[in-house]
């Protein structure tokens, strides 16, 4: 019984990360002209923030994948959530 709750956490607590990616990108694009008139600045520049941002989930998803076949799912979740607390 305790198991069948901890594997369900589970589930639940990796769903929500996978949801948190899009989420940023949904929130991010609608508001891009709002963001440009802000600082000022061109959309070329705004454009480029959300190409790095991109770029950068690519790449992490590169490390955390071995990381998470070699050590487990669970492990690298945890941890990279130590690191962010």
């Amino acid at each position: 019984m305790v198991s069948e709750h901890r594997g369900r956490r589970l589930a639940v607590t990796v769903a929500l990360l996978s949801m948190l990616a899009p989420f940023s990108i949904d929130t991010y694009l609608p508001s891009f002209p709002d963001i440009a008139a802000e600082f000022a600045v061109s959309p070329v520049y705004l454009q480029q923030t959300l190409s790095f941002y991109l770029l950068a989930f690519a790449v992490m998803t590169l490390v955390y994948g071995p990381l998470s076949d070699s050590f487990g799912r669970r492990r690298v979740v945890l941890g990279r959530w130590r690191c962010t607390c």
